[in-house]
């Protein structure tokens, strides 16, 4: 089993460097293992290319060697055509005697279909080698498929006595420069990025990504009211989708008369958007910890005060997963408590 485990963690290692590019895709780790030496190692290519197992098998120099070898991957193998062949045959083919899974697929083309294919062709499967951290890596890409709605990462700088900005909505900075960098290596890795009304109103902030390498998510606003129908920076952004409440003439504005945050996920995920990293302002937060529609949080918290402002988001049900620092901020990150 501690053998199993070492090769599962190298896979969760490698697939790291393709999460970005393999989105909306998850990135999928695999390692091929031969009398406890690795022959071949792979990670999901850029989105509509080859999965982590078929990289791997194609980096084995000597394919003789694959028959009594192993192949470690993090996800269940494929079993169904889509923008690639199924991964299942092609583990098949090359006759490799045993595969090692950290996780079930849910997807109701796989969802158990890729093991039964490998078994039926006398493969030897072991499976749930680190499922909970493969599920972590693979988060973006499970939780759409179980809950029908796109993955919810908040986020919000505050003061040292919880304000996220000053009463009258001017911009402050709270948070360092090196903070900035890591909002903006956590936008490359959500399709979209949402805000409130009010944050385009009174900031008019770009929401893409301009300090870390990868592309910027797609901009969706709630703006139930149309308040920015008359406002010129948000008029200058067509691309931008905003969520309204009634009649809309605007190509890229969604209609929703019931207005919670479940309808407004759902709309978002039938446009196929499987993240969304959500900035502000603290009353959209809110509404989304209201709701119980969230999946992971970031609090900067900055040393500066804030005599009289805006009272940060109250989290509720949550559970800190880890915190550090970046410069002089304290970073914290939280997930449910279930």
């Amino acid at each position: 089993m501690l053998q199993h485990e070492f090769f599962m963690r190298r896979c969760l290692q490698i697939a790291e460097n393709g999460t970005i590019e393999a989105m909306p895709n998850p990135c999928v780790g695999a390692v091929i293992v031969h009398q406890n030496q690795i022959i071949g190692e792979g990670y999901t290519s850029k989105f509509g290319g080859a999965h982590g197992e078929v990289n791997a098998i194609h980096s084995v120099k000597d394919k003789n060697l694959l028959p009594e070898s192993t192949l470690y991957v993090m996800l269940e193998p494929c079993s169904h055509f889509g923008k690639t062949p199924p991964c299942a045959d092609l583990i098949i083919q090359h006759k490799i005697k045993h595969v090692v899974i950290g996780t079930l697929d849910p997807h109701p083309l796989v969802a158990g279909k890729g093991i039964q294919r490998l078994q039926e062709a006398g493969i030897e499967t072991t499976i749930g080698i680190l499922e909970n951290e493969c599920q972590w890596s693979l988060r973006k890409f499970l939780l759409p498929i179980q809950q029908q709605r796109p993955y919810i990462t908040l986020k919000w700088a505050q003061s040292s006595n919880s304000k996220i900005g000053l009463s009258d909505g001017s911009p402050i900075k709270i948070s360092s420069s090196s903070t900035q960098l890591l909002t903006h290596q956590l936008r490359t890795q959500h399709q979209g990025i949402l805000v409130g009304w009010k944050t385009i109103f009174h900031d008019q902030p770009l929401l893409n990504n301009r300090l870390w390498e990868g592309p910027s998510p797609q901009v969706i606003v709630i703006d139930p009211h149309q308040k920015l129908n008359q406002n010129t920076y948000f008029q200058s952004q067509p691309h931008w989708i905003r969520i309204v409440k009634t009649h809309s003439s605007r190509d890229n504005d969604i209609i929703l008369s019931d207005f919670t945050m479940k309808n407004i996920l759902s709309a978002l995920y039938q446009k196929g958007l499987q993240s969304i990293f959500i900035e502000g302002g603290s009353y959209t937060h809110q509404q989304f910890i209201n709701e119980n529609t969230w999946d992971e949080c970031y609090v900067y918290q900055g040393d500066i005060h804030i005599q009289d402002g805006i009272n940060a988001p109250i989290l509720s049900n949550e559970r800190l997963h880890q915190k550090f620092h970046l410069e002089s901020d304290l970073i914290y990150q939280y997930i449910p408590n279930q």
